[in-house]
């Protein structure tokens, strides 16, 4: 009779465990999830935050494309954020990010090159005209976010991919949304009214059609990727540099 027992047994204490193992596997998932949620939310919450503080103060001008355009952010001081003069400078401090650190970490060299092979696929000429990026990228995303989910590495690695990750998901929801695009170059404009006033009228004309325009051309397009891609390189090394290359890129737009 205990020999009769013994199998049935077994078979529960197996089944016991392997739910015991899936709930346990499913928590590390929706953990992971959570944080690379988070860190979306700081990504778009901050550079909202940005904006308005921009607005009040008129931050930008031809002397201020970094440390001052950040101001608003918490914990600044605490960051090493760069006073950025012009654009060859930022695009400088990129490549700097991804030389030195992204390079030289092997994790965050997968998970940079994962992210932009995803943006490579579904940020195309069709898809923008078609209006059908957000989705199947945001699952791509999401993908990639369980692929680290479920890897064996440190609590601080998958920390700071998670903040990679969040950065580069938030950031493809904000600028994948007309009204943020033509929110910043409104305010970027606005700023930028003076420097305007000596442009002639033909200049003006056609600076208004290229804000009303959707980024569908093939430049636009290439433009759209990187400006993603800058986010996640700046999500690379913490959460308010990924900030600061979202305000740096959007100033780039105008």
């Amino acid at each position: 009779m205990k020999k009769f027992y013994l199998p049935i047994i077994f078979l529960i204490l197996l089944i016991s465990y392997s739910c015991e193992k899936n709930f346990d596997d499913n928590n590390k998932i929706d953990e992971f999830k959570l944080e690379v949620l988070k860190w979306q939310d700081f990504h778009n919450t901050h550079l909202d935050i940005m904006k308005l503080k921009i607005a009040e103060n008129q931050l930008l001008n031809d002397n201020n494309f970094g440390k001052e355009l950040c101001s608003s952010l918490v914990n600044e001081s605490e960051t090493n954020i760069p006073d950025f003069k012009n654009k060859e400078e930022f695009e400088s401090f990129l490549n700097n990010i991804k030389e030195n650190v992204v390079e030289n970490n092997p994790l965050k060299k997968e998970c940079y090159n994962l992210i932009l092979d995803a943006l490579k696929e579904y940020i195309t000429l069709d898809r923008m005209k078609n209006n059908d990026i957000c989705e199947p990228l945001i699952n791509r995303i999401d993908e990639i976010s369980k692929y680290y989910s479920s890897k064996e590495i440190s609590k601080n690695d998958k920390k700071e991919l998670s903040v990679m990750i969040g950065t580069a998901r938030g950031s493809i929801l904000y600028w994948i949304k007309n009204n943020n695009l033509q929110e910043w170059n409104e305010l970027i404009e606005k700023n930028f009214s003076s420097a305007r006033c000596l442009c002639s009228e033909k200049e003006k004309e056609e600076g208004e059609e290229k804000r009303q325009v959707l980024p569908h051309d093939t430049k636009e397009v290439h433009d759209f990727l990187s400006y993603i891609a800058a986010d996640a390189l700046g999500g690379a090394v913490n959460p308010i540099l990924g900030v600061v290359c979202s305000g740096v890129t959007a100033y780039g737009r105008s």
